[in-house]
């Protein structure tokens, strides 16, 4: 696809996915920044980007990412989860739970945020919190 279109970001996008699959996170983001100079406003490749910083432990820039992501988009539940997880990772569960909350708002049967709002709570020893 690159060969052929080199200048279109959705190859650069798929190419830092299939590293991403493989654990080359390094290799990946390098793909996913070249889509983004070819389109700044690439949601998926925004969202990419982020789990890419993410997994490398670079989570002031995966928040970064997602929050861009969020700025062009304000309703990708699947943004918030993601900071979420982040969030919780690091202890900070206040914060955590805002994101998991806003997440089930924007889709209510959204399993992962549901999930991971029960082990917060769970965490807590909040084994019956009420929303």
């Amino acid at each position: 696809m690159l060969k052929k279109s080199p200048e279109k970001a959705d190859g650069y996008n798929y190419l830092g996915r299939a590293y991403y699959v493989q654990g080359r996170s390094g290799e990946a983001i390098r793909k996913y920044l070249t889509a983004l100079k070819l389109k700044p406003n690439y949601l998926d490749a925004h969202y990419n980007l982020g789990n890419a910083y993410a997994a490398q432990g670079q989570l002031d820039k995966a928040i970064e990412e997602y929050r861009i992501l969020l700025r062009l988009n304000p309703n990708l539940a699947e943004a918030y989860n993601s900071i979420g997880n982040i969030y919780f990772n690091q202890g900070w569960f206040d914060k955590a739970i805002d994101e998991y909350l806003t997440a089930i708002r924007l889709v209510p049967d959204y399993a992962d945020a549901h999930y991971n709002l029960g082990l917060i709570y769970h965490k807590q020893g909040l084994m019956r919190k009420e929303r």
